[in-house]
């Protein structure tokens, strides 16, 4: 996969890649010469540094009242990532701290219903891990050749 590609599947637009890859060639620039060199409009470069500082993926430093921003080392992008992952996992925690409520809420909408439409691959999924799942007769209609299509 191209290095690109990857900064993109990372979580980083793709102004975002630009800009860090030009700081990490030039080390140090202002924002002119950032957009200048990618191309990118002076206000989409300026939220494009503004997001990957909150990241901690550029800094900057005022030298003669003008702001020079420099790419941090990509080690950093190791450390943005397990940061991210450790955000996830929180959050994770949290909703599993409440599913039982969510479950019991969703037990007693589901005994008055008699019917639930899914669409697509993954509606695909959750109507066979329900049918695995509960491991009941279910009555299930589709539009013929849809399904070979989605596999």
């Amino acid at each position: 996969m191209e290095a690109q590609a990857v900064l993109e599947s990372a979580g980083l637009s793709g102004n975002e890649v630009k800009v860090y890859y030009i700081l990490l060639n030039l080390g140090s620039a202002l924002a002119g010469e950032i957009t200048k060199k990618s191309g990118v409009n002076r206000t989409n470069v300026y939220d494009a540094l503004n997001r990957l500082i909150e990241r901690g993926l550029v800094s900057f430093v005022i030298k003669a009242n003008r702001k020079y921003f420099e790419a941090a080392p990509p080690q950093r992008i190791i450390k943005y990532l397990e940061e991210k992952e450790e955000d996830i996992q929180s959050k994770k925690k949290l909703v599993e701290d409440i599913l039982p409520n969510l479950e019991k809420r969703r037990k007693l909408s589901k005994e008055s219903q008699e019917a639930t439409i899914y669409s697509g691959r993954r509606g695909l999924k959750s109507v066979a891990e329900e049918v695995f799942k509960t491991k009941k007769e279910m009555l299930v209609f589709g539009a013929e050749g849809k399904f070979v299509k989605l596999f």
